[in-house]
């Protein structure tokens, strides 16, 4: 078990990715993201082990993010990690969106020896994405690559909500993403 802080998306941009989680698994190219549990699109912000005292955590979350605003998103390209297989959709780096990492990691501070760390979400290595696919072989990946680039288009909106998801795991894949604690972003 873990915990997920995660930027959640306004209704188009959370609709047009379910629709290609969906649409993955139905082509049978990737069914990994679309049967996680309770799974929200999102930009994963930091990830925390199980030791992390949850309840003091979430005190100090809700202060620290009292004053965020709407974020405003585009995406403009598929992008890929290669070493993991996962395809996923990379958010032009607004200042709005660094600064408000950079506030949430300064804020948090005291958590880092909790954290869970992957590579992607560290203040200083962070890589914003929204996760298509994950977990593919490379004939796989090129499919979904394939698949996502005929369905492409650009998307504007909004992360208009962060949030704390508790993943469960079984043999190291994440069968749930469940949100425990979320705040609307105004």
């Amino acid at each position: 078990m873990s915990y997920a802080v995660e930027f959640f998306f306004d209704n188009d941009i959370e609709r047009y990715v379910k629709d290609t989680w969906t649409e993955l698994k139905t082509k049978n190219i990737s069914s990994f993201m679309a049967d996680i549990e309770e799974l929200r699109p999102h930009i994963t912000i930091a990830v925390y082990n199980s030791e992390i005292p949850i309840e003091q955590f979430i005190t100090q979350f809700e202060i620290a993010t009292n004053e965020m605003q709407p974020i405003d998103v585009k995406f403009d390209a598929i992008s890929i990690f290669p070493t993991s297989g996962t395809l996923f959709l990379s958010p032009t780096m607004s200042s709005q969106l660094l600064n408000s990492h950079v506030h949430y990691c300064n804020a948090l501070r005291q958590y880092n020896n909790f954290d869970n760390y992957n590579g992607y979400n560290n203040q200083d290595n962070w890589t914003p994405h929204c996760t298509l696919a994950t977990r593919l072989n490379k004939e796989n990946l090129i499919f979904a690559l394939e698949h996502c680039l005929h369905r492409f288009q650009p998307l504007r909106g909004e992360i208009i909500e962060i949030g704390i998801a508790k993943l469960e795991f079984n043999n190291g894949v994440c069968v749930s993403s469940k949100t425990i604690y979320s705040k609307v972003l105004n």
